[in-house]
């Protein structure tokens, strides 16, 4: 928070004016809502004059949980210098020294002196000794302070460890959360040892956190050098979070997205207890085909089932692109005021009528028939299966019923063979999904361990969302052409010549009805060699 200083004429307004710029306005106010930033405890740039250490204390309003935050690499010439003395070292010793000496004026009371450390560099051996520096009066701004959690990304996670290691033993740390953090080295440990002998017995841990102390959040997806395990020794427990990857690298080591795709997760926990991050990855990877997609893709599933079509559609794009992520975050909060009972708390609970839900990932069935039978019996899954989503919600009927007030969505209202060729559309549009696979492309089902023995041809088209998927299994068979839309739709893509289709028996109140059009030669659709076409489309929408 480098623009918010003490003196300000209103530092509450130049807070929300700097979290705006990094955040955008609507997590920028979230964050305001709910959160008491300790101005008098704010530590930057300016006031540490060539190490680039900053932090800042936050208390949640509602728990009165503190949070001690740590900022990572901002790209200054004192940041750049401490990062390479953390790959040559094994230690950011500049930052290191600044959060020490930061943390402990904080706690001292006014009117005690508070130890302050420096490290020396020997002329002669290039050695580092880390020695008392002259002590100073505290500042009491975080005096009586004990529970706390810490948190940090990249060069802020490496110190985020280092200050639970320090301090962990004095201050009780319920947990400490990290962001694609760097690591230490073998060599960390005689610079930890050094400034553990000048702290004295009882005020660190004398060890790194354990994996139930510390969870260490790192990207999923892409090349990520500073998280790496090859150079640095991770600490905690090591947890891969789905990421919108980014062939250019370095975006893949941002908070943002990380950050992103835990909200959403958070949001659907606060529906289903069960839901865990393993779930959510896998739940993210299989929302689109599209590497800086999914979690906008994801949140407009969620808003349109919940909210309606009205909600804004989230502009599609990553940190690298500039997506709009305040409306990202608007949206998200428009649901969680939908759905939960207090939407601004961390731990969300659910509205009566919304308890009880269970999310099923339907990107881990390995047989289309499954999605078929589940379909005829589960109203969440004839939703899934209409809108080609990769999830349903069991003990939701009541959710999916506002999309059913005329009966579109009943099991009879469709034919046996329209529920299996959409389940078949949506299976293989999942493994196009989960892979980032181009639609219109051919996919091999022998990459998949679920369909590596997968026989025939198969060529899946929805018209209407203008998707192609090319099954090319084993055999030389033609491709069996399965085509959803109206027959509009059909002409828009393949005009005449045409076979007029034969006369459909419609039955009363069908809200479906497919048909099959035996075909001897390529001429009713220009560029396909198929045999025959299974085509379906909606009664009144021909």
């Amino acid at each position: 928070m480098k623009e918010v200083k003490e003196g300000d004429l209103d530092p509450q307004k130049t807070l929300v004016k700097d979290l705006t710029k990094r955040l955008g306005a609507s997590l920028s106010s979230y964050v305001v809502d709910n959160f008491k930033l300790d101005l008098d405890s704010i530590i930057n740039t300016s006031e540490i004059a060539g190490t680039g250490f900053d932090a800042s204390v936050w208390t949640e309003k509602a728990s009165g949980k503190t949070y001690v935050a740590l900022r990572g690499t901002d790209f200054n010439i004192q940041d750049l210098l401490t990062d390479s003395d953390l790959a040559l070292t094994g230690g950011a010793q500049d930052q290191i020294a600044s959060m020490v000496n930061w943390w402990l004026a904080s706690t001292t009371p006014i009117g005690e002196q508070a130890l302050q450390i420096k490290y020396q560099v020997t002329t002669t051996t290039n050695f580092v000794n880390w020695v008392e520096a002259p002590s100073i009066e505290g500042t009491g701004t975080l005096a009586g302070i004990m529970d706390i959690s810490v948190t940090g990304h990249s060069l802020g996670g490496h110190l985020a460890s280092a200050f639970t290691r320090l301090f962990g033993g004095q201050w009780n740390i319920e947990h400490t959360s990290t962001f694609n953090s760097a690591g230490f080295t073998a060599s960390s440990e005689a610079i930890f040892n050094q400034i553990e002998a000048l702290l004295g017995d009882g005020m660190g841990l004398g060890r790194y956190p354990d994996g139930n102390e510390q969870s260490n959040y790192f990207s999923e997806n892409g090349i990520n050098v500073v998280t790496n395990t090859f150079y640095f020794d991770q600490i905690g427990t090591r947890i891969p979070l789905f990421n919108e990857d980014s062939s250019l690298g370095v975006p893949n080591h941002f908070v943002a997205p990380l950050t992103d795709t835990l909200a959403l997760g958070n949001m659907l926990a606060g529906l289903d207890s069960s839901f865990n991050i393993a779930q959510l990855n896998r739940l993210m990877a299989a929302s689109s085909n599209a590497a800086d997609a999914s979690q906008e893709t994801m949140l407009d599933h969620l808003g349109r089932l919940f909210v309606g079509d009205h909600i804004t559609e989230t502009p599609l794009g990553s940190v690298v692109s500039g997506r709009n992520s305040d409306i990202f975050y608007q949206n998200l909060f428009i649901l969680q005021a939908q759905l939960f009972q207090n939407p601004n708390d961390i731990d969300l609970v659910a509205k009566g009528e919304y308890q009880g839900m269970s999310l099923v990932n339907l990107g881990d069935y390995t047989a289309s028939n499954t999605l078929a039978e589940n379909a005829k019996t589960t109203i969440g899954f004839m939703y899934a299966l209409e809108n080609l989503l990769p999830f349903a919600l069991t003990n939701a009927d009541a959710v999916y019923q506002a999309h059913n007030k005329n009966g579109q969505l009943d099991p009879n209202q469709f034919s046996e063979q329209y529920i299996g060729d959409r389940a078949g559309l949506l299976y293989w549009k999942l493994k196009y999904d989960l892979t980032d696979t181009s639609y219109g492309s051919y996919i091999n089902p022998d990459d998949f361990d679920d369909t590596s023995s997968f026989e025939g041809n198969w060529s899946y088209r929805d018209l209407s969302q203008n998707i192609t998927l090319n099954i090319d299994g084993n055999g030389t068979d033609v491709y069996r052409q399965i085509i959803f839309g109206n027959f509009y739709h059909l002409l828009s893509s393949h005009p005449p010549p045409f076979i007029k289709p034969p006369k459909i028996n419609q039955q009363f109140n069908a809200a479906i009805t497919s048909f099959q059009l035996n075909v001897q030669q390529s001429s009713v659709i220009t560029d396909m060699a198929a045999t025959y076409v299974h085509y379906h489309r909606r009664t009144g929408d021909f």
